[in-house]
């Protein structure tokens, strides 16, 4: 799971992916999981200490016991370079132990990537698109969206291009008892297998006009990145957005449904998208995902799959864990992937919240101030560039 000289916060869960990954391989292997807290090559050029406290958290997180703190250069004579490492480290040593404990009694909430059999930890590029589990990290882990990764659970599941070819029939059917999303490629990889019943449509390569924009909700944003024509086969199905030809400004031309949802036969929701959120992250390609527009999208989607207990309304790049502890507390476990400072942080909660308290570096509970203005619980607490926040919601 180490992070090796990451130039941003995005991407940021591949990391936990992996790990995830181990995770699922050796549950029944071995004792203690210890994460891969690599800063290679141990210097802050390489990466900051506030990356390493962040990684330490998530990865307690996703399993993890420990770490194999590698944080002293051992190559060259250059001591200072693990002062910063060795100082948030030893500051924090009692919030890492306080949250093992409660991640032992947590049951994760928010939307499911599921576990491939066959294990791929990245360092294969041949094998992957440009992200390890694209629809969370190139899309959910920046809207603040909660998901996890896991082989149990409920909550809308996640498939992709690639992470459909490494489930059983017998799996995809267990997943369509639920709300699944399905990327274009998904789509067309299934349509081969048999699953045409479930999806109610099919796929094929678009010849027609030239697609300008997709139009959701009446607001125009980027076309999704490889699309083709998705071609409604059952009368149910429903169409949540279109690809659309826009020949002049005025005008609007419906091409196909870009976006669909279909009751199918085993009572799931089957949501599929034309394209592919797996795209590279540069002007145009990965905004169509990216944007204002289509996050109210999905959070109407998963809100009805009533997988949706919280999430962040901004546009920060927000990566959230979350899951419910055993007396009915929400644990909230909020990361600022982004640049910006957060002055405060704004969640919308489907239950009541009556009280919120933050985990602090001694491993004690602290009372923070919030008001619900609208509907929004606003925590009244700052959140620096990569700080991880561990909220408790009741």
């Amino acid at each position: 799971s180490g992070i090796y000289t990451a130039s941003t916060g995005r991407n940021y869960s591949s990391r936990m992916f992996r790990l995830a990954s181990l995770r699922e391989y050796l549950k029944e292997k071995c004792d203690i999981l210890l994460a891969e807290t690599d800063t290679c090559p141990q210097n802050r050029y390489s990466t900051s200490a506030s990356l390493l406290h962040m990684h330490f958290t998530s990865s307690i997180l996703e399993g993890a016991k420990g770490a194999k703190h590698w944080i002293t250069r051992l190559s060259a004579n250059e001591p200072n370079a693990g002062k910063a490492y060795r100082a948030i480290l030893s500051k924090n040593s009692a919030f890492y132990e306080k949250l093992c404990q409660y991640v032992e009694k947590w049951t994760a909430i928010g939307c499911r990537v599921p576990i491939p059999h066959t294990q791929n930890y990245g360092f294969v590029p041949d094998l992957l698109g440009n992200n390890l589990s694209p629809w969370t990290s190139a899309v959910l882990e920046r809207m603040g969206i909660p998901f996890y990764f896991g082989n149990d659970g409920k909550g809308a599941v996640l498939l992709d291009n690639v992470s459909v070819d490494k489930f059983t029939d017998e799996e995809i059917f267990g997943f369509l008892h639920e709300t699944v999303f399905l990327s274009g490629g998904a789509v067309e990889k299934l349509i081969k297998r048999g699953f045409l019943p479930y999806l109610g449509v099919s796929i094929r390569p678009w010849k027609g006009k030239n697609i300008s924009f997709e139009f959701v909700n009446g607001h125009k944003i980027p076309a999704q990145m490889e699309y083709q024509e998705l071609v409604v086969e059952n009368v149910s199905v429903e169409a949540l957005s279109y690809a659309i030809h826009t020949p002049d400004s005025s005008t609007i031309e419906k091409q196909f449904p870009a976006v669909t949802a279909f009751v199918n036969p085993l009572g799931g929701k089957t949501v599929a998208f034309c394209g592919n959120p797996d795209a590279p992250f540069r002007y145009y390609t990965a905004f169509s995902f990216l944007c204002e527009t289509r996050k109210k999208q999905l959070i109407d989607i998963f809100g009805k799959a009533e997988g949706l207990t919280l999430y962040y309304p901004e546009d920060a790049e927000i990566y959230i864990r979350a899951g419910r502890l055993e007396n009915g507390e929400i644990l909230c476990a909020f990361f600022n992937l982004g640049l910006d400072v957060l002055e405060n942080i704004p969640l919308c909660c489907k239950e009541r919240v009556r009280k919120v308290e933050k985990l602090t570096a001694s491993g004690e509970r602290e009372t923070c101030d919030f008001e619900d203005s609208n509907g929004v619980v606003i925590i009244k607490d700052t959140v620096q560039v990569l700080e991880p926040k561990i909220l408790f919601l009741s």
